[in-house]
């Protein structure tokens, strides 16, 4: 038997794909942007909560150099700091995303911007590491 949060649950399931899809299972162009805007949203919340659970653990975190005692504690913040600097680099990411195509910007602008995003994330894993091997050696 189906519990009322269950039977919510498959509703709004349901709603959200005739939202993208229509009653006969084609692509409804019209409600294209509003399909991905909330697909958007529940992606950067599920990669937040996600992000945020990882963030809570840095003893399980794969680190680049050798954990000694001594320089336990600095490896986690750093660890910590990188993935906090991820999830607020994401945060902009998406809502960027959602605006633009909420607002219909033009291509170049959503290339530009994904371009941005790849080089800022790649930046700050190379200085999260960087300054990993540094912790390390001192």
């Amino acid at each position: 038997m189906k519990t009322t949060k269950h039977l919510f649950i498959e509703i709004v399931i349901l709603n959200l794909l005739f939202i993208a899809f229509g009653y006969y299972w084609l692509a409804d162009i019209k409600n294209s942007n509003d399909t991905a805007i909330i697909l958007l949203f529940v992606l950067a919340c599920v990669l937040y909560i996600g992000l945020s659970i990882l963030e809570r653990y840095p003893h399980k975190f794969n680190y680049p150099v050798k954990a000694t005692p001594a320089d336990k504690t600095l490896l986690h913040q750093l660890g910590v700091n990188t993935v906090r600097y991820i999830k607020l680099t994401l945060t902009l990411f998406f809502t960027f995303y959602i605006i633009a195509t909420a607002f219909a910007l033009p291509n170049g602008w959503i290339m530009t911007g994904t371009i941005l995003f790849f080089i800022i994330i790649m930046g700050i894993l190379a200085t999260g590491i960087y300054k990993m091997f540094g912790a390390n050696t001192k």
